[in-house]
């Protein structure tokens, strides 16, 4: 996941191509030297970064809790169907089955039961098919509602989005076709394991392949998003997903080529494309600006599950930091558009997720759903958006 992008400390040059420029095609034609002296330098300058902030850096906004009084709730503007609300209540309801843990609100601690409690007065809420009117007055008379808040004197965090992304992949190697690596034999042996470049060299335990796939921006694709659906010859899919990690932090690939002066800044599915436009020796030099890698497991049936173990719902799941919004509650996330083209509702959903770059109070991950039209909306979603968690009133039944 997902949309976190750092500037790197790499001095660019005076011009940067603009967007349609045919300088990044000619550097093709060129060699792939400057790919190369570009990773060399982001390297040596990381190397040269501490792995912590520096001392004279203020220090982050320490998130809270506001109750949120009748009335102040958002309007609900939801083009999804019920069923998916109802499918998603369920299983957030499941996850509570037998838990005897406390969830902590904003002081407030609430046992398991109760907030199973609260997931079955909202199914039977939704059941009763409110309109949006009565939907939100429902929660609003018969649950405490509590907006979380970033601590940076706004009310508003951040929303992105993340998919589940359909692939094209093989059973076989062959000439055109890069491997996606399951968990190697020998990763525990060091840590970090090898970067994506010395992975791609070969220095990865043998037979390590799961599949193969005709582009490495696929693999990116893949790693980015946690999982994906491959689709095999033939119509069989097999559901790829996350068993372990390289060590190696994430750096953004957009921000790197924008760094080194090779590529304007561009949005996921225009890196993809410009990155699948290239001969594939240089598709794979770029990738490599990524060291991290996420080495895959794969099962032929099921579904993508979030951290609470269970299924995630289009639509319905976020993933959120779990040191700050308790996982497994119902919510009002509101995607407020401050900009043209933004994502304009507020609908009720579930925290069922977390994401590395999902940090602070109000950041959001909204989870879209698999494929192309899902993908559209996921790298559609970057805006400002507000989070309101709710639970049943203790003296409500």
């Amino acid at each position: 996941m997902l949309g976190l992008f750092v500037i790197l400390g790499v001095a660019a040059p005076d011009r940067v191509p603009a967007v349609g420029d045919p300088a990044p095609i000619e550097a093709a034609a060129r060699g792939n030297e400057d790919l190369d002296a570009c990773l060399k330098t982001l390297d040596e300058e990381r190397a040269r970064t501490p792995p912590t902030s520096s001392p004279t850096q203020p220090p982050p906004p320490k998130p809270g809790w506001r109750v949120v009084e009748p009335g102040a709730l958002p309007d609900l503007r939801d083009s999804l169907e019920t069923a998916s609300l109802l499918e998603a209540a369920a299983r957030t309801r499941a996850y509570w089955n037998g838990r005897s843990d406390t969830v902590s609100i904003g002081g407030d601690a609430y046992p398991a039961e109760h907030v199973a409690r609260s997931l079955d007065a909202l199914i039977e809420l939704v059941r009763s098919n409110p309109d949006p009117a009565a939907l939100k007055a429902g929660i609003e008379a018969r649950f405490r509602v509590y907006q979380s808040m970033p601590g940076d004197g706004t009310e508003h965090g951040k929303a992105t989005g993340y998919y589940t992304p359909h692939l094209e992949i093989f059973e076989r190697g062959g000439p055109g076709l890069v491997p996606i690596h399951g968990k190697p034999s020998d990763l525990g042996s060091r840590r970090p394991y090898s970067s994506r470049r010395e992975i791609a060299e070969g220095r990865i335990a043998r037979g390590s392949e799961l599949y193969w796939t005709q582009h490495p921006a696929e693999v990116i694709e893949l790693h980015l998003e946690g999982s994906g659906w491959g689709l095999l010859p033939g119509g069989r899919r097999v559901l790829l997903g996350w068993a372990g990690t390289n060590g190696h932090g994430w750096r953004s690939i957009a921000r790197s080529l924008v760094a080194c002066g090779i590529a304007p800044l561009m949005k996921q599915p225009e890196l993809y494309r410009y990155m699948k436009s290239q001969p594939l020796e240089r598709e794979q030099k770029i990738a490599n600006l990524d060291p991290s890698y996420m080495f895959a497991g794969s099962k032929t049936s099921g579904a993508p599950t979030g951290a609470i173990g269970l299924a995630v719902t289009g639509g319905r799941s976020i993933a959120v930091d779990r040191a700050t919004i308790p996982l497994g509650l119902p919510a009002v996330l509101s995607l407020d558009p401050r900009a043209p083209g933004q994502h304009d509702f507020a609908r009720v959903v579930f925290t069922h997720d977390t994401g590395g770059a999902i940090k602070g109070g109000a950041r959001v991950d909204l989870y879209w759903g698999e494929g192309p039209a899902a993908g559209e909306g996921a790298n559609a979603t970057n805006q400002p958006c507000r989070l309101f968690v709710f639970v049943l009133k203790p003296e409500a039944r």
